[in-house]
């Protein structure tokens, strides 16, 4: 090893001895608790022709290095087929957290395929009961296993998803907890297989893969980050975010997350004029970025419709409804203090651009022969619509090229970039442009995030928002977005309360956005107490507006004033508060001591300086009652204040986390509260 290091650099240990590599040591070094099983086999998951590899395997090497700040593990092995293995891990001084990923070189003289590869394939030893967690991202949820049987959870397939790249195992007599994340969208699973002697297997594969490498041919793994953390599900949870904010995710941009709007038209009069007055307002009752959703390209639906897919991959703007253009457009609400921004889903295209020869019909996405096609022509009167494939160099070269020029022309700060419309999985089979038959997906995938990673190194300050279905809460896209739109089931509070409450998990609450969006909750209610939760639901992450359908009717200038003040008495408060965001987050849903049919979530700081506790009765009959805060310092003095009523209480952490508050929501069935809890002075 070169140079010694602080921290938690030497958290993992491996050895090896003939034909097997073992993971000697992954402890938690602030307990001295101990993860690994040493006494088994560990490695990763490689397949041929459908055959496990896991014998025959020699000339271990393990080499260790400092870089800048990182203790870096490069492990090497040959395979008798000609195969030779090489795994990076990848480990940072500040936290207990090793980054892993591998890659597979044919040398020998004939091809091989490779049916699976994977970077995870190590046994755990727990003698203790432990629970599994994982989330589900199709509808946001958690899935709780006590680890007597196997579990499988799988990512789902493109426009399929299923669960986010996320685990946690906790032994809850020892107060320890691993995670893992998984740097990739779809077509995974991972196994956690436990064994009467005490032991848990951990292993990932990929699904629906098969790859030829020719001689000389390298094959690379997705992705995963393996942490220990002290405590339950929380602690994990935050060890895991704050590694993500340290080590993975863009730069912060100042007073992130900015309060956004999103508007669209499919309208053909006075579009531009329209959206113009839409900014005024905006920026007068708070937002900080305006931008414009589908059908702003030039042929584009003008029939009020909704039907954004017509014309969808031409990117000159529709002078119809823009007559000035969208770079005016950007000038005039930067003129107002604004970010501006605009929608793209590059993936997806009208087939009409094929037909002119626009788009080579060689970028399709191909299936046994069959193109990829959403036909709702009857349905929605839409045209058809195709899909190009990712994992075609040329395609990937085409839309970062595209995307890149209308950043510049457009001036833009923010893009939205959707890559879903198909309803049933599209996987590419066709072997002329880049790809293999059996590998079309994961190529695919990898094509998508190198789109991204150049898109963010020519602009690394530009915002990009991951808004398509499949795309959700992927930490593949990790490096490059800053947001994440959560779903276009945007209302009622309920649902966004819930599905706030899970993303946060899995990416930062600020990176987790939904819109206030036209529905019976901003349309017929009136009572200031349950238009103050539904402002405040959105509050728990990035807030924004939406008109969800491309009609003007939608914008938020039309909405009741009752509304319009709800926003602008808790709007103000939201900004002096969301830096909180990006940090620590804690849960009550698994607290049966406090309101349990309450909903809560707590955002603290780092330091512990300062928290803001929500709290939604959400209905139930329980109406007043008293919770623990959570994430404080037991040693110090804080002073809580209710958003409601300005009143305060000084108390200690211990008293507050103990003891707790007392909370009234008896006003309303829907009411609602944040507390603040600052250190005194």
């Amino acid at each position: 090893m070169v140079g010694k290091m602080k921290g938690y650099s030497d958290f993992v240990q491996f050895n090896h001895t003939g034909e097997k590599l073992y993971l000697k040591s992954f402890q938690n070094m602030d307990t001295g608790f101990e993860w690994a099983d040493s006494q088994s086999a560990c490695g990763i998951l490689a397949e041929e022709n459908g055959t496990e590899l896991t014998e025959n395997w020699h000339d271990w090497q393990i080499k260790e290095e400092i870089l800048g700040e990182c203790r870096v593990i490069t492990i090497t092995a040959s395979h008798k087929n000609g195969l030779v293995l090489s795994c990076q891990y990848k480990i940072h001084s500040d936290c207990q957290v090793v980054q892993i990923g591998c890659t597979l070189k044919n040398i020998g003289s004939h091809p091989l395929c490779i049916t699976n590869f994977s970077p995870v394939n190590i046994s755990l030893q727990c003698a203790e009961p432990v629970v599994a967690y994982s989330i589900r991202k199709d509808v946001y949820s958690m899935q709780t296993q006590v680890m007597e049987d196997p579990l499988t959870i799988r990512g789902g397939k493109w426009n399929m998803p299923e669960n986010a790249g996320w685990l946690v195992l906790e032994n809850t007599q020892r107060q320890e907890s691993l995670f893992l994340g998984i740097e990739w969208e779809r077509e995974w699973n991972l196994s956690v297989t436990p064994d009467p002697k005490g032991h848990i297997v951990l292993k990932m594969g990929l699904e629906n893969f098969s790859q030829t490498l020719e001689e000389g041919g390298v094959l690379t793994s997705p992705t995963v980050f393996l942490g220990a953390a002290t405590g339950g599900l929380d602690e994990a949870t935050n060890s895991m975010r704050r590694y993500m904010v340290g080590h993975v995710l863009p730069q912060p941009m100042k007073d992130f997350p900015w309060v956004s709007y999103d508007i669209w038209s499919t309208e053909s009069e006075d579009v531009e004029e329209t959206i113009r007055k839409e900014a005024d307002f905006a920026a007068d009752i708070g937002v900080e970025n305006f931008y414009i959703d589908a059908s702003w390209w030039a042929g584009s639906s003008v029939e009020g419709d909704g039907a954004w897919g017509y014309r969808l991959g031409n990117y000159l703007p529709d002078r119809r409804k823009f007559p000035k253009g969208l770079r005016a457009m950007a000038e005039y609400v930067h003129g107002k203090g604004m970010k501006f921004g605009i929608w793209v889903d590059p993936m997806i295209i009208d087939e009409y651009w094929v037909s002119t020869g626009m788009i080579p019909e060689k970028w399709l996405v191909k299936n046994q022969d069959e193109h990829a096609v959403l036909d709702l022509t009857e349905v929605a009167g839409w045209p058809r619509v195709k899909q190009i494939c990712t994992g075609c160099k040329e395609v990937q070269n085409y839309i970062v090229e595209t995307v890149s020029r209308i950043i510049e022309e457009f001036r833009l700060d923010w893009i939205k970039w959707d890559d879903s419309a198909f309803s049933q999985p599209v996987v590419c089979t066709r072997t002329d442009h880049g790809h293999q038959e059996g590998d079309g997906n994961y190529m695919a995938v990898a094509g998508k995030y190198e789109i991204f990673k150049e898109l963010h190194e020519r602009f690394p300050d530009l915002v990009i928002e991951a808004c398509g279905y499949p795309a959700r809460i992927d930490y593949g896209l990790a490096p490059y977005i800053r947001t994440s739109w959560l779903s276009d089931s945007s209302a009622p509070a309920e649902k966004v309360i819930n599905n706030m409450e899970f993303a946060s998990y899995v990416y930062p609450n600020s990176y987790n956005s939904a819109w206030l969006i036209e529905h019976d909750e901003v349309l017929k209610e009136s009572d200031p107490a349950a238009l103050d939760t539904v402002v405040r639901s959105r509050m728990m992450g990035l807030f924004g507006f939406g008109t969800l359908t491309g009609h003007l009717s939608e914008r938020i200038s039309l909405w009741p004033a009752a509304v319009h003040d709800a926003i602008r008495r808790n709007l103000p408060y939201y900004k002096t508060m969301r830096h909180l965001l990006s940090q620590d987050v804690y849960h009550y849903n698994n607290d049966s001591d406090t309101c349990c049919d309450w909903r809560m979530m707590a955002c603290v700081s780092y330091d512990k300086e300062q928290a803001v506790t929500f709290v939604f009765r959400a209905d139930a009959e329980q109406s007043s009652g008293k919770i623990r805060l959570k994430g404080l310092d037991a040693a110090v003095d804080y002073t809580v204040s209710s958003l409601n009523t300005g009143k305060t209480v000084s108390m200690s952490g211990k008293e507050l986390m103990t003891k707790g508050v007392l909370v009234d929501l008896s006003v309303h069935g829907q009411a609602s509260d944040i507390f603040e809890a600052k250190r005194q002075a």
